[in-house]
């Protein structure tokens, strides 16, 4: 039954399949490739993604089914109140629930930000209304709507509240936001605002004027549009300044006129609020609006044609952009991000954004807020490239829900989108996704799955990997879980091979040699054990089958040769063995060979490694007298490799206590880079001692473990002095100790393990790979063995099993030396000496 219910619902949802090319600006037809097949992640929802490489650009779609019983769309708020920033992410994150788990999320709204009133920022400009409630006003503006009957409009959204004593009607300006962009000075500043408790515990800091505290006349408070809302005066005050609303309560803030207003009632008075909401071209078709969500006013596609005058279609530039629509028959909604500003994809103008959302199935559109903003998450997960390099922090978002039942059983096995035409040799692992019978995603990376080929195809390594046959040909992947399968056709054809990398820095961890094919633009890896190998120095490296393990410090050259295509092709490896958990990258002794850059005002300027702090043997002393600056800075500028593969990169400095920063910056980059990435540190106060700024080698590249971004470079170090911690006229000294990275892999506090001298180790010296030890194991028990050579460093981590009395170590691929094994048991650790001849 399980998997006849999912099925049903599954053939309810689209497939995003698509002509071959999307017509844009200049009447020319731009080539479209997938970059991500369309799959579902949730239910009634799939992702995709592709790009148009002569444009060139990227795009991002998911395609939601309002058919299906278990999905919802639900907008969101930034810390969940009208004003506020969070990145949509993290309030996905928040909102992730059993019987509540968010499929997706997009970014909203153009929201307030540039304010005095920092209680403004985040603010959406359109207005929004989530589950039927109006958490801020509409402003005629166009917007996303979905009814009450899950039905999608997409239109301009009139709002025009009142608030009634008796027969007396006024206009209640806006509900939850501070101003009327297109309202007149006089209006705004004779405004009346009622806040509830979706804006936050308090209102605003705007002072002036009168505020009423109201309760509801019966029952709860319930903001929604086109009802009368019967409330009671409660108390009346001046208003001074950010005021808490009660909780259950609302309150209306008055300023001029309206201040007037509020004064004249009287505690008691009953009031009826109204939130008259329509759509501008068929007012009065719906009353209630479940969710709404705006942007920057523009209506990009209605009725399947292009609603933009030339000049709005261009005016605005080519940007980053997020955008809503649905198609004709309204049971489809389309979110669809484009990234900008990025070499891969500059982005897209209006006209052609409206383009793209007709080929992909609209039928109408409304574009939201874009450039910096625009993202797209699914299932946890970022899936464009904002602009900024990082998710940006806004307003609001717009949230796909699925309702369905809490159940983590795994019902239904999709596998995540190819690429499924592959090159012959190729070694290809597929990723399985595991849904739940209403197609939750419940297993982003099934494990536990077997994996089956037609023959043809060729075999299956590890019950996970395919390594395909040396013909073209066509057959069947099917991955099989607790009885659950999927099938998959495969499509091989031959293609050229190469090396990826044309030169790699090793440590002691081994190295997989990374071959490819190409099919259809793809690159999908190849088997290297295809390849004959050799090492161009056996006591820096040696290669099998494909595995490079590093020996030795130094530089060479790996060959690899492929007989049947003759295919010959050949990889620099340098290896660099780091001796300690931490090594300074710079001592800071040859400060020659740094730039120095410095405000104007920081004067009689010298660099010393004279009177370091107490306990350094090395370091720089950077003396100043401070001048009276805005903005005062030092920056040390030197391109420097990071040494090997570290696992963090630490700045050791010492201000005596007497020097604040503002920020401290640091310029990095991977090694297949040319932009740098700024790591800041924001304020830091002064402090005694000496000051540790570290950072993770996740935070320099978005690649940390492809060999790729090796080595790590560092370029600059940029000091941005808070002028409050400086008197002018008084010297300072800002004391550096080294540039530290630090290899976390490396064991530390070996020599603090006695030698277990008692313990008899045979053969030792070890002369074929294996060595016995007799532990006093009184019953059977799990040990772990790790090698560890003289420097520290661990070499070898077993897990031995369940052993009794006399202990195997396999010692296999060690070179000849000498070494420490670690014995750990539950309760202690043995250590001994070994020698490899």
């Amino acid at each position: 039954m399980k998997k006849n219910l999912f099925l049903l619902l599954f053939l309810g949802c689209s497939l995003l399949g698509y002509g071959q090319g999307i017509l844009l600006h200049g009447n020319k037809t731009y080539a479209v490739d997938t970059l991500s097949y369309s799959h579902m992640v949730g239910p009634g929802t799939n992702y995709a993604s592709y790009r148009l490489p002569e444009y060139p650009m990227a795009i991002y779609v998911m395609e939601v089914d309002l058919n299906n019983p278990y999905i919802k769309l639900e907008g969101c708020m930034g810390q969940d109140k009208a004003f506020g920033l969070e990145q949509p992410t993290r309030v996905a994150a928040r909102h992730n629930a059993p019987g509540h788990e968010v499929v997706g999320v997009t970014n909203g709204d153009f929201y307030f930000y540039l304010s005095d009133d920092y209680l403004s920022y985040g603010i959406a400009r359109s207005g929004q209304f989530i589950n039927n409630e109006c958490v801020t006003n509409p402003v005629g503006r166009a917007c996303f709507v979905l009814d009450d009957y899950n039905k999608p409009h997409i239109d301009n959204l009139d709002f025009n509240g009142t608030i009634t004593k008796g027969s007396d009607t006024r206009r209640l300006h806006s509900l939850n936001m501070l101003r009327l962009e297109w309202e007149s000075d006089q209006v705004n500043a004779n405004m009346l605002t009622l806040y509830t408790n979706a804006f936050s515990a308090k209102t605003t800091n705007v002072a002036g004027g009168s505020y009423a505290v109201i309760r509801p006349k019966s029952g709860a408070f319930f903001f929604s549009a086109n009802k009368d809302i019967p409330c009671v005066v409660e108390s009346i005050a001046a208003y001074e300044g950010p005021t808490t609303i009660p909780n259950g309560k609302a309150l209306l803030h008055g300023r001029g006129t309206s201040s007037d207003y509020l004064n004249s009632l009287t505690v008691g008075d009953e009031l009826t609020i109204r939130l008259n909401t329509n759509l501008r071209r068929e007012p009065g078709l719906i009353t209630d609006f479940k969710q709404t969500m705006g942007g920057s006013n523009h209506i990009i596609l209605r009725d399947g044609e292009l609603f933009l005058t030339p000049e709005q279609g261009t005016s605005s530039g080519v940007h980053p952009r997020t955008g809503m629509g649905f198609s004709k028959d309204s049971t489809k909604v389309y979110l669809i991000v484009v990234d900008g500003r990025q070499g891969h994809s500059p982005g897209v103008q209006l006209d052609d954004f409206g383009a793209i959302f007709r080929y992909f199935g609209a039928w109408n559109a409304v574009n939201l807020d874009g450039g910096g903003s625009s993202v797209m998450g699914v299932n946890g997960s970022i899936m464009n490239k904002p602009s900024g390099g990082v998710e940006r922090a806004v307003g609001n978002g717009m949230l796909i829900i699925s309702q369905a039942p809490a159940d983590d059983d795994i019902a239904w096995l999709e596998f995540h989108d190819g690429p499924f035409n592959l090159p012959t040799y190729a070694s290809f692992t597929p990723i399985v996704l595991g849904f739940n019978q209403y197609g939750v995603l419940k297993m982003s990376r099934l494990t536990g799955y077997t994996l089956t080929c037609t023959p043809n195809l060729g075999h299956i390594e590890n019950d996970t990997v395919l390594v395909v046959g040396g013909e073209g040909c066509t057959g069947t992947l099917t991955a099989t879980y607790n009885g659950y399968s999927v099938h998959k056709t495969v499509r091989v054809e031959q293609s050229p091979m190469n090396f990826r990398l044309d030169s790699v820095l090793l440590d002691e961890r081994p190295y997989r040699m990374e071959v490819e094919g190409t099919v259809n633009g793809q690159k999908v890896p190849i088997d290297p054990k295809i390849f004959a190998w050799h090492s161009g120095d056996t006591d820096i490296c040696s290669v099998t089958d494909g595995i490079i393990t590093a020996l030795a410090n130094g530089t060479t050259w790996v060959y690899g040769y492929h007989a049947d295509s003759d295919y010959r092709d050949s990889i620099q490896v340098r290896v660099q063995f780091p001796t300690k958990r931490y090594m300074s990258q710079s001592d800071m002794s040859d400060m020659e060979n740094f730039t120095i850059s410095k405000s104007s005002t920081l004067t009689n300027w010298t660099v010393t490694h004279d009177n370091l702090p107490d306990g350094w043997n090395y370091g720089v002393r950077l003396n100043y007298t401070y001048g009276t600056s805005r903005a005062p800075f030092i920056k040390l500028e030197r391109q420097m490799p990071l040494y090997s593969l570290p696992d963090s990169v630490s700045l050791i400095i010492n201000t005596n206590g007497e020097i604040g920063f503002n920020n401290v910056i640091f310029g990095m980059r991977s090694n297949h880079e040319t932009a740098l990435h700024s790591l800041e540190t924001g304020v830091l106060t002064p402090v005694e001692g000496d000051l540790r700024i570290s950072y993770g080698v996740k935070d320099i590249t978005d690649t940390p473990t492809d060999k790729i971004a090796y080595p790590l470079w560092i370029h600059y170090i940029s000091f941005y002095i808070t002028p409050s911690t400086q008197t002018s006229g008084k010297s300072y000294s800002l004391a550096i100790k080294e540039l530290q990275l630090c290899y976390d892999r490396l064991v530390v506090g070996l020599t603090n393990l006695s030698l277990a001298d008692r313990l008899l180790v045979y053969p030792n010296p070890v002369t074929d790979g294996v060595a016995h030890v007799a532990l006093a194991l009184d019953k059977p028990t799990d040990i772990r063995m790790e090698v560890v050579n003289l420097e520290g460093r661990m070499l070898m981590n077993k897990n031995l099993e369940v052993q009794f009395g006399e202990v195997t170590l396999p010692l296999q691929g060690l070179s000849q030396g000498t070494y420490f094994v670690r014995l750990h048991q539950e309760d202690k650790t043995d250590l001994v000496k070994i020698m490899i001849k």
